[in-house]
């Protein structure tokens, strides 16, 4: 399976259900005109996203953010707070909750992977985004584990019939060797998208999405058709690992 930005489009395109309405890559002009609108030149993770994915109205949008260029042209135009945040924040991801916090890059930092992933408080900015370390909230190592977190959840876990959340006791965050090596026992395999701060583990029973919160606190989203594996999964987990079920 191709890695990166490319493996996760894949991994979107390839899932997508039929009764959705189809993704549409943007075009070279609509990609361009989000640069003029952003003022830079946009990663290239990013533009590789849009052009498969990116389209104004049939692109990338779930029911909490919206990926969509037109969305983020329509926020970049109109919201005046935006000039508070620092230049090295790019907007990619509006959140469609009442969060006030938008999903962004950070262009001042490269783990290999390309920019990190962020959420930044915009809508309720007063005067500039300072000190950014209280203020930035870090949420996926790069866009490629962003994008894999939100669509192996829509497209893997909640299709299931029955679901379980685990987490770590507060305090007691396991370590990601032993929470890998408990879930490696239990039959499960590892995806081959799978990030620092979140992966994927299946069976032919069922699935778990791990979630690393800031590369720390612990949560297991178990799903399967069969009730029964779930119910066994979960204390198997509550067994062997510092969690609890939510």
């Amino acid at each position: 399976m191709t890695s990166g930005i490319q493996g996760v489009v894949q991994f979107i395109l390839e899932r997508w259900p039929a009764s959705r309405t189809p993704l549409r890559g943007a075009s070279k002009d609509e990609i361009h005109r989000l640069e003029e609108v952003q003022g830079r030149t946009l990663p290239e993770a990013y533009k590789t996203f849009l052009t498969h994915v990116g389209h104004g109205s049939d692109g990338l949008a779930w029911e909490h953010i919206d990926f969509r260029p037109s969305a983020i042209e329509r926020f970049v135009t109109r919201s005046r707070r935006l000039s508070l945040v620092p230049r090295r924040y790019i907007l990619v991801g509006r959140d469609l909750t009442e969060s006030e916090l938008e999903y962004f890059l950070d262009l001042g930092v490269d783990s290999g992977n390309g920019p990190p992933a962020v959420r930044v408080p915009v809508i309720n900015l007063e005067d500039k985004l300072e000190p950014e370390s209280e203020r930035i909230h870090p949420d996926a190592t790069s866009l490629a584990e962003m994008l894999f977190r939100e669509a192996y959840h829509d497209l893997r876990v909640e299709p299931m019939q029955h679901m379980s959340l685990h987490s770590d006791v507060r305090g007691e965050n396991p370590p990601k060797e032993r929470a890998e090596q408990v879930l490696t026992e239990l039959g499960l395999i590892r995806h081959p998208l799978s990030g620092p701060w979140v992966q994927g583990y299946e069976s032919d029973e069922g699935v778990i999405e791990v979630r690393w919160l800031k590369g720390e606190g612990l949560q297991l989203i178990a799903a399967s058709d069969h009730e029964e594996w779930i119910s066994k999964v979960g204390k198997e987990l509550r067994s062997r690992l510092p969690v609890v079920l939510i």
